[in-house]
């Protein structure tokens, strides 16, 4: 009801201006014609006046439109203060009951307790203080005993405050006394459980005998007794021959990490101090006897090795009772490094451990490495050939175990201390060249592919002036049908023939000599793809297309080239959704030259002039050895014959 009688008004009001309006345009209308018959009968008005008479009429039409505007806008406002009145009505309501819900239950409360207490009070509610004060509640016992707590607690916190710090530390001293007395009646009862259980001590076993000219040894002697050395504090340093303290190097010690290993590879880097190594779920700490002591929660029932079947031993421990360990070197997929000192003469050896695994592949692996290092020594009796030399080898506590003669670094660790970000001389760069070609006609001579060759793979001695190749784990024999993997190499360091499946040989080798020695000059990898596919748009950035003919005998060229073996097949995933995202492409030129990488190369070099002349030689050596085609690819024979090798310059 009440909003129709609201729009009979709201019509009323407009009806009442309209015709307000009305009434005014009719008097000026007829003062119009009044001022005209009063200055003479004018049929027309200037053009002036009737563009006056537009403005004017314009302007009350706004007018008017305002106030329709204004009427609407108040009835639009009356409406919402109604409408807010009528729900402050309810919500007033709803309080009041609220309220009174509230204090009836405040009521209940107080009665209830009332009856408990046994308090009395007046009409307003208001309690009687001579009913309160005459029956005062007693104390339960709960309540008394956590009182006096309290007041304990709060005496001991203030009188720990007003400890001296000659106190703190007594009471400190006595503490970590009580844990190492403790700790030692532990380990004593251990030792002389140990002891009755497995009785008298044997008697020490003969040293095993050299097996001919070769210096190899072969024993399984249990050798299980450990020379302890010294404690001397916790810092390691990976190419000290002093001694170190005499603690549990498993697979957790300290290791130089690979940044650039195989695609299966896991190595994992620790801090500065001797801690245990080998990681995952075999976590190892410090014995409350001191630093001298590390013990672990996950080895073997031999206790020799651990859940990963890495060797453990103590630094200080006879291998095979010639080779004292002196602290642990790295440690690969496939075994750890110790550097250890010959009893015999007194000189530092590295000794190679290989991991034990149920299928025996490691040993059966290790044991073709000693086969391909025993050639490799035998055709170079004066190690002239820069690849490193194999001493002895033997088995310890069913390890397989290879002796080297020691180096001091590898070409990673050298390049990270000398030239990050900017690389070494060119000076030093062709000299490791040439002494890495030497290797690998040597390799070639005795019919062997490394398959591995990279900065890691490749050490130096402590003049770094001398390299050696080693780890020839992933080595294997030259034959005219291998088998086809793409994963074979490190993928920075792999060839275009094990990437798109064609027949691997010597050639790619020379590919990855020539990426570590462009790493080496500029400090950045020339090919740090993500994946195969994302390496041959790399490749093909360096050097241009590929060549249709290798595209059509390669067994993986389907994975990415389309049919006409141009169009190149760039794999991506979509960031939001991972789905696979194919862009077609092709490559007409290269667009990151080799000579115009190694001169953006920075090099405070004197003689500019002779750094770009030999930059230049040494961009056309790095195209010979970087050919996409590996049968068109320069050899380690034709290296040897380069300029870049050969001047004096």
């Amino acid at each position: 009801m009440g909003d129709r009688d609201r729009d009979r008004d709201r019509g009323r009001d407009s009806d009442r201006n309209r015709s307000g309006y009305d009434r005014d345009r009719e008097r000026e209308r007829e003062r119009d014609r009044d001022r005209g018959g009063y200055r003479g009968d004018r049929d027309e008005r200037s053009d002036r006046d009737r563009g006056r008479d537009r403005d004017r009429d314009r302007d009350k039409d706004r007018d008017y439109k305002d106030r329709e505007r204004d009427s609407r806008d108040r009835d639009r406002d009356r409406d919402r203060d109604n409408l807010k009145d009528r729900s402050g009505d309810r919500d007033r309501g709803r309080g009041e009951r609220y309220d009174r819900d509230v204090r009836t239950e405040s009521y209940s409360d107080r009665g209830r307790s009332d009856a408990s207490t046994g308090a009395k009070r007046d009409r307003d509610g208001s309690l009687l203080v001579e009913d309160a004060a005459a029956k005062p509640r007693e104390k339960t016992a709960a309540e008394l005993a956590e009182e006096e707590a309290y007041r304990a607690k709060v005496a001991a916190s203030l009188a720990l405050m007003e400890e001296t710090e000659e106190e703190k530390a007594e009471k400190a001293a006595a503490a970590r006394k009580a844990l190492l007395e403790k700790a030692k009646a532990r380990r004593l009862q251990e030792q002389a459980a140990a002891a009755s259980a497995v009785g008298p001590p044997p008697e020490p076993a003969a040293q095993p005998a050299v097996n001919g000219a070769n210096g190899h040894i072969s024993s399984k002697a249990d050798d299980t007794d450990a020379v302890t050395a010294p404690a001397s504090g916790l810092a390691i340093d990976m190419f000290s021959d002093a001694p170190l303290p005499a603690v549990l190097l498993s697979s957790d010690a300290l290791i130089t990490k690979d940044l650039f290993e195989n695609d299966d590879d896991r190595i994992e880097k620790k801090g500065g101090i001797i801690q245990t190594l080998l990681g995952k779920g075999n976590k190892q700490s410090i014995d409350e006897d001191g630093p001298d002591r590390l013990r672990s929660n996950d080895l073997h029932a031999d206790n020799w090795d651990d859940a990963e079947g890495y060797m453990t031993c103590r630094v200080g421990e006879v291998l095979n009772g010639r080779y004292e360990v002196t602290t642990a070197v790295g440690k690969g997929v496939f075994s750890t490094v110790l550097r250890c000192r010959d009893s015999d003469n007194g000189m530092q050896v590295a000794v190679k451990v290989i991991r034990r695994d149920p299928a025996d592949h490691m040993y059966n692996t290790g044991k073709k490495e000693i086969a391909f290092l025993q050639e490799l020594s035998d055709k170079d009796p004066e190690s002239r050939k820069h690849v490193i030399r194999m001493l002895s080898s033997f088995e310890y506590k069913n390890h397989l175990c290879m002796v080297f003669e020691s180096m001091h670094m590898n070409l990673r660790e050298l390049l990270h201390r000398y030239g990050k970000i900017v690389g070494i001389s060119i000076m030093a760069v062709k000299q490791y060249a040439k002494q890495m070609v030497v290797a690998l006609k040597h390799l070639q001579a005795c019919r062997i592919i490394h398959a591995d060759l990279k900065l890691d793979n490749i050490v130096v001695n402590e003049s770094k002036n001398s390299i050696r190749i080693c780890d020839l784990g992933s080595a294997e024999r030259w034959t005219t049908e291998p088998d086809i993997t793409p994963y074979r190499q490190s993928r920075f360091y792999r060839a275009p023939e094990v990437t798109l499946g064609l027949n691997p040989g010597y050639e790619m080798d020379m590919w990855s000599a020539a990426c570590c020695l462009f790493e080496l000059y500029t400090g950045k990898i020339l090919f740090q793809g993500s994946s195969n596919n994302q390496m041959i748009k790399l490749y093909m950035e360096v050097k241009g297309p590929f060549p249709k003919k290798l595209i059509r005998r390669a067994q993986f060229a389907v994975d990415h080239f389309a049919e006409d073996c141009e169009t190149f097949l760039y794999r991506t995933k979509d960031v939001v959704t991972g789905m696979d995202i194919i862009q077609k492409m092709k490559v007409l030129a290269p667009s990151r030259p080799i000579l115009k990488m190694l001169r953006d190369a920075r090099h405070d070099d004197k003689d500019e002039e002779r750094e770009k002349k030999m930059a230049s030689e040494f961009a056309d050596f790095l195209n010979q050895a970087l050919v996409l085609d590996p049968q068109h690819r320069m050899s380690a024979g034709d290296a040897l014959k380069h300029a870049f090798l050969v001047n004096d310059s």
